[in-house]
């Protein structure tokens, strides 16, 4: 299963959080996350921590590919990696 995400900039995140509002958008969740990101052949490679959670790499790229050769660059194979998404992870570790 693949998730796709498309970023905007906005310059006002109470003013952002307000138009989602009144679009009817329910507010979940908040999160805090410390992330420090690299890239190597246009391979993205984040590591990332939230409370609660224990910190994990995330390897992006534009095919599958990348990704493992991202994975295997890391001394990984794909068979220890896991695509999961910040809601998964937060109902994994038991986080609201």
């Amino acid at each position: 299963m693949h998730n796709e995400e498309y970023e905007v900039e906005t310059s006002d995140f109470a003013a952002m959080a307000k138009i989602l509002e009144i679009a009817g958008l329910e507010k979940y969740g908040d999160s805090i996350k410390t992330r420090e990101s690299y890239r190597f052949n246009d391979i993205t490679f984040d590591i990332d921590e939230y409370p609660g959670i224990p910190e994990y790499v995330e390897v992006e790229a534009e095919s599958h590919e990348k990704v493992e050769e991202g994975v295997k660059l890391l001394g990984f194979t794909m068979e220890d990696t896991a695509c999961i998404t910040e809601s998964g992870l937060r109902e994994k570790y038991n986080i609201t």
